[in-house]
């Protein structure tokens, strides 16, 4: 059962999942705000069916770890995933790429808040030239093109390995790539 706090205009609801190995108790939480022009009564009652909506929620998905960080993924990734399949030259050049002009932007953030604004305004920091659709010199910068298309070509790859592992439910790649192949703006 979820436990639910009122503070202020908004409710804490909390919901347990169990132990984990190490012996911490296992807990999700969330805010829920009610809308302005509801009364007390009518804001518990919607409080509650949402605490129980995201008790299912967290119930149905206890591999999915939505508060990881882009950089904890990254590093996962070149730690126990890339050793086995890609040669030593080549993860350092892909784990350059990335620490150079990917992390310093969304290196902080959580997986569950990269969205695909966020990818967009990426790529227009640094101009068209950064999908792999574009051709010519990159926009605002004076790096080589090969180097942002296999940047683009990892973030794919991490986003891509991020769904498999159930760490997000979708690639927020897929709506750019479709956006960028019709040609209209981000």
């Amino acid at each position: 059962m979820p436990s639910i706090k009122k503070r202020g205009d908004s409710y804490r609801i909390m919901v347990s999942l169990g132990y984990g190995m190490d012996g911490k108790q296992i807990r999700k939480t969330t805010i829920h705000r009610p809308p302005a022009d509801v009364t007390e009564g009518k804001a518990e009652k919607l409080a509650t069916a949402f605490a129980y909506e995201f008790e299912k929620h967290c119930q149905g998905m206890t591999s999915l770890d939505e508060n990881i960080h882009f950089k904890e993924l990254y590093n996962w990734y070149f730690e126990q995933i890339a050793p086995h399949k890609l040669k030593e030259n080549t993860i350092y050049n892909n784990r350059r790429i990335l620490e150079l002009y990917v992390l310093p932007y969304i290196g902080h953030l959580k997986l569950k808040d990269i969205n695909t604004a966020r990818i967009g305004r990426l790529f227009l920091l640094f101009g068209d030239s950064f999908l792999p659709f574009a051709k010519g010199k990159c926009g605002k910068t004076d790096i080589n093109i090969a180097i942002f298309r296999r940047g683009y070509l990892l973030l794919i790859l991490l986003m891509n390995t991020g769904k498999i592992l159930r760490l997000i439910c979708r690639n927020p790649l897929f709506p750019v790539l479709r956006q960028a192949a019709s040609g209209d703006e981000l």
